[in-house]
């Protein structure tokens, strides 16, 4: 006789097989988008992603070691352990088939224009919308993030 799966561990199941998709399409993008051509640094939201990501996977790993048998604890830590290595390991790239921003690759053909403004912060107008800020381009770089984008983007070099 086969035992009864109680509700709420199917859904934990199913939260724990979501997120490690997430994880893994991710991962996928990343590997798609070509090779680096200038790395711009981190977000600034890095610091909260690998805090959270511990705060979530400490407890969740806590109830593991106590023997628990329920899913639940397996998918938080799952979460936390997504949250630490996506979080903390997002960058802002220029890279050979677009610009990687921090897990979303936008292609060179869906920017109409960039700026880089004076205190370094790089705005990036897409096909239909308004310019968005993506990052701020660290000094020692921004002529040569500059360069970069003038010759992926050559007739576009202010957005509005």
């Amino acid at each position: 006789m086969v035992a009864k799966i109680p509700r709420d561990e199917w859904e934990w199941g199913l939260v724990l097989i979501l997120w490690i998709w997430v994880v893994l399409v991710n991962r996928w993008r990343l590997r798609g988008a070509g090779a680096i051509l200038l790395d711009l640094g981190r977000p600034a939201d890095r610091w909260f992603n690998l805090v959270f990501g511990c705060l979530i996977a400490v407890p969740a790993l806590t109830e593991i070691l106590r023997g628990t048998r329920h899913l639940a604890p397996f998918a938080i830590l799952a979460m936390g352990i997504g949250f630490f290595a996506l979080g903390g390991t997002r960058r802002f790239q220029l890279r050979e088939t677009g610009v990687w921003n921090a897990g979303r690759l936008i292609p060179w053909g869906k920017i109409e224009g960039y700026r880089i403004g004076a205190m370094g912060s790089l705005m990036l107008k897409m096909q239909d919308k308004k310019p968005k800020f993506v990052c701020v381009v660290p000094a020692a770089i921004r002529l040569q993030a500059e360069d970069l984008l003038a010759s992926k983007c050559p007739s576009l070099q202010a957005a509005d």
